[in-house]
């Protein structure tokens, strides 16, 4: 049996859950090389129902050929972060290169010697640090012999700029808002309303109604108000009769979110909420947020 064939996973990925939007960006690009990855979302089926202390242990003892260890002040605070650690520390023990330290900030962690070797990740994409894994784990940076490595590194090159699609973001977005929405429709029925969440053309269209009365509207559009790369939003007391836009916004990358992130100017402050730059559940929460205020201010 090849070394390959012993494991069932090429690389397995020990992280925090503040840490995982970035971590998350990384899997998805190991997948799409092929590589066998662990990492929790991608293994939904064999999560459901198990006893998660002796998967995990299993895991990170035994069903990798490597693991990354993403290190940081959350990874070293959170109970679940240091149950993986001793799993990979005990089998570090018999491997010595089995963990792969990637740090977001310079703390330390017991059991993992400073003196490792790392890849920094404060200027890294998501995608650039995958690529690191998935040539490590094909011998790629060993072709590389001192001369040709100082040959590359000896001249600036500019900053890859990520290519995404705002129009497609855009629609992304509104189906995203009508669905989940969708399914909270009976939160806002135990509390004696009617949520109707539904599409219409290119806006996501929400609607809180009280005895057959709409009471608040909100229209989220494709379009900003100066071109059709982001979304535009109106909302009003009762029924949204006019055109009036109370805040837009347009679609930006995020290199540390690896992530498409809507940048808002809003008038009155209530879907930023000081925050200009929101990811698409950020802005599905601000939405439920303000539906749920309507409710409760209806109450007194």
């Amino acid at each position: 049996m090849t070394d390959v064939e012993q494991y069932e996973y090429d690389v397995a990925l020990s992280f925090a859950g503040e840490d995982r939007d970035y971590v998350r960006g990384v899997a998805v690009e190991l997948e799409r090389a092929k590589i066998r990855v662990f990492f929790d979302e991608f293994n939904e089926e064999k999560l459901w129902g198990a006893n998660l202390a002796e998967h995990f242990d299993d895991v990170f003892r035994n069903k990798a050929r490597h693991c990354v260890v993403f290190i940081s002040k959350a990874y070293t605070d959170k109970a679940w972060p240091n149950f993986e650690k001793r799993s990979v520390l005990s089998r570090s023990v018999i491997q010595k290169d089995y963990i792969w330290p990637a740090r977001f900030d310079e703390v330390d962690i017991l059991g993992i010697a400073p003196t490792i070797g790392y890849i920094d990740l404060k200027n890294k994409r998501p995608q650039e640090f995958a690529q690191i894994i998935i040539n490590k784990l094909r011998g790629k940076s060993a072709e590389k012999n001192n001369d040709e490595i100082q040959k590359i590194t000896s001249y600036r090159k500019p900053r890859k700029k990520v290519q995404f699609d705002p129009y497609g973001i855009a629609q992304d977005w509104v189906e995203f808002l009508v669905q989940e929405l969708s399914k909270r429709k009976q939160k806002i029925g135990e509390a004696g309303y009617l949520l109707s969440a539904f599409k219409r053309e290119s806006a996501a269209c929400i609607r809180l109604l009280k005895d057959n009365d709409t009471v608040f509207s909100i229209d989220c559009k494709i379009g900003g108000m100066f071109g059709d790369r982001g979304m535009s939003f109106s909302f009003a007391y009762g029924e949204l009769r006019n055109s009036g836009v109370n805040g837009w916004g347009e679609f930006e990358w995020n290199d540390q979110r690896g992530e498409a992130i809507l940048k808002l100017t809003d008038f009155g402050g209530t879907l930023s909420k000081g925050e200009p730059q929101i990811s698409k559940e950020q802005l599905l929460e601000r939405i439920w947020d303000m539906v749920c205020d309507q409710i409760d201010q209806n109450k007194k």
